[in-house]
């Protein structure tokens, strides 16, 4: 064969491996070729074409992935408006690096494995087929690396029972959840109400919005059920930083009054029972992870919260539900 494709590696961005094939899914390969001929090979990128079959014996239900962008060189690291098919020239006896991103779409079965080939103009000769993968043969897989960080929802309450701000409060966070080894850690931005019935601070409503930012680590030091759905136990430990802002009521906010608000300190520490795994979602391509222990699907935590606000300090007991989103 006058033309020589070494597949390097496989291109599947976070979407894919999360969300399954969308409409805008993205799928990447890069190549080494080899120009064996005499005469100069010219690749241009928006000829090639990446299909996917259920049944070669049905060519109907073959769809076909057209390229989105390519060329040579190293593959960009994000996906943009500006990449395009380009044109690749290899003299006699060059090699070359080539990469090219395919743009996908949802179709019906997008969650079946399907044999999935690369055909590569080679004029005047018939194209190249390069077999990427097939659902017959097990040993081709496409490796892939677990997430290690994720984006997760929380509701969360808390009690602080010292005389100084006797408070019950109610909120909600978004939360960044990674992992560093056998280690969690998290950053978050919490939003919420407080009602005070009994304190030093001062709001005409007994009322205050919180705003805070915080972060956390978490060691789990015992885990137990099937890999599929683990159970991981350990304490956590953190604190970070709050804004209580007091809600005034709508005269005083007409009169052009300004609410209290106090800068507060805080610290957690506690126990968090962790839930599940990472899954990844149905496609129709081969993928494979590596055994890195995946992020929590559910957590729950219950502990003890130490806050500084207002010139005192209070107490209390907290509690948060995450879940992935």
């Amino acid at each position: 064969m006058d033309l020589g494709v070494e597949v390097l590696s496989l291109l599947t961005g976070e979407d894919l491996r999360e969300r399954g094939v969308t409409e805008d899914a993205v799928m990447g390969v890069i190549l080494r070729l080899h120009n064996a001929a005499r005469t100069p090979y010219r690749l241009s990128v928006a000829e090639v074409s990446l299909l996917l079959a259920v049944d070669e014996r049905h060519p109907e239900e073959t769809l076909s992935w057209v390229p989105m962008a390519g060329g040579d060189g190293p593959a960009p690291s994000s996906v943009d408006d500006d990449l395009t098919p380009g044109i690749v020239t290899l003299a006699p006896a060059e090699s070359r690096e080539v990469w090219m991103l395919f743009r996908g779409y949802r179709f019906a079965g997008s969650d079946v494995p399907r044999r999935v080939t690369l055909m590569i103009p080679r004029p005047p000769g018939k194209p190249v087929r390069v077999e990427l993968a097939n659902p017959a043969r097990g040993d081709m897989r496409w490796e892939a690396r677990v997430p290690q960080s994720q984006l997760m929802a929380s509701i969360q309450s808390q009690a602080l029972l010292g005389q100084h701000a006797r408070t019950q409060f109610a909120g909600s966070a978004l939360v960044r959840v990674a992992r560093a080894g056998a280690f969690l850690w998290d950053l978050e931005f919490q939003s919420g109400l407080a009602v005070q019935s009994e304190g030093k601070l001062t709001s005409p409503t007994s009322t205050f919005s919180v705003s805070a930012l915080a972060a956390h680590v978490t060691a789990p030091l015992v885990t137990w059920g099937p890999w599929q759905d683990p159970r991981r136990l350990g304490p956590f430990a953190g604190g970070g930083g709050a804004l209580w802002s007091s809600v005034i009521t709508p005269s005083e906010a007409r009169a052009g009054q300004a609410p209290n608000v106090y800068g507060a300190l805080f610290i957690d520490a506690g126990l968090e029972w962790d839930l599940g795994t990472w899954r990844s979602a149905s496609t129709p391509f081969p993928l494979s992870f590596d055994e890195r222990p995946g992020l929590p699907r559910w957590s729950l935590r219950f502990g003890y919260t130490q806050s500084w606000l207002g010139g005192g300090t209070s107490a209390g007991t907290m509690s948060a539900a995450r879940f992935t989103f």
